[in-house]
């Protein structure tokens, strides 16, 4: 298994006392792909790994090892890879910790 942190920047006032540091837990042998996907999915409580903040907003994710991909807010979106291809395995790259802030 491997661990990787999560924290993104806040999006309002109203966000500071939901925003969170988050941890994931994935198998090994999870792709880059993957763990975005798992990021923009996560939803606890009223705290999301990407809100949507409206008016096509774009969010990049970046990383210990370098940037990682940017997206819409919108959740139809498709992330636009940097350096790495969606199918890199989060541990061969060495991602410990992942951060998202918005464009």
């Amino acid at each position: 298994m491997i661990k990787v942190k999560y924290s993104r920047e806040s999006v309002c006032m109203a966000d500071d006392c939901v925003n969170r540091l988050m941890s994931y837990e994935m198998p090994d042998d999870t792709t880059l792909d993957e763990l975005i996907a798992r990021i923009r999915e996560t939803y606890v409580d009223d705290y999301s790994g990407i809100p949507y903040t409206g008016g096509g907003t774009r969010w990049i994710l970046t990383s210990n090892v370098g940037p990682l991909a940017n997206f819409c807010d919108s959740h139809a979106s498709v992330p636009r890879y940097y350096t790495f291809t969606p199918n890199d395995l989060i541990k061969d790259l060495g991602i410990t910790e992942v951060h998202g802030h918005r464009k």
